[in-house]
């Protein structure tokens, strides 16, 4: 897909975007190996322990137990949105790299995600502002000849 059949498609707020995957890479990009496992325990190993306990010793459900299951669902659904952010970040990269980009700069790594969403921005916009220009050219063109 080359870049403007990418802007044509996805048409998007992009720094909205960019917020988004910044929230959630705060989220799931840990640094210390004690807040991976936290993750890896609420994802993975409490909601299998709590499944095992409810089906293999009939424990009721209590509303512990909901909260957990709520937690859990939250986290995946916010991991697999993350997961398609970081995807489509990843194509707003190739884009940026394949028209020469970034336009501007960031010390931080963190926010290169607004970097990104700033350069398909401006593609968005010279894109969309040029064939309204040419649109317009072509009408007064028309309009001028009927003249």
């Amino acid at each position: 897909m080359n870049i403007f059949q990418y802007l044509i498609l996805n048409k998007k707020d992009y720094f909205s975007l960019a917020e988004e995957y910044i929230g959630l890479q705060t989220t799931f990009q840990k640094e210390s190996i004690l807040e991976k496992l936290s993750l890896i325990v609420d994802m993975l190993i409490y909601p299998l322990i709590n499944i095992c306990m409810i089906v293999f010793y009939k424990q009721e459900i209590s509303l512990f137990t909901v909260m957990a299951i709520h937690k859990t669902v939250s986290l995946w659904i916010n991991w697999t949105r993350y997961i398609e952010l970081t995807y489509e970040i990843n194509q707003w990269k190739k884009i940026v790299n394949y028209v020469n980009g970034p336009f501007i700069s960031c010390n931080d790594p963190k926010y290169h995600a607004y970097v990104y969403a700033d350069t398909l921005q401006r593609l968005h916009n010279m894109f969309y502002n040029q064939k309204l220009s040419s649109r317009l050219t072509t009408f007064t063109k028309k309009g001028t000849k009927s003249l």
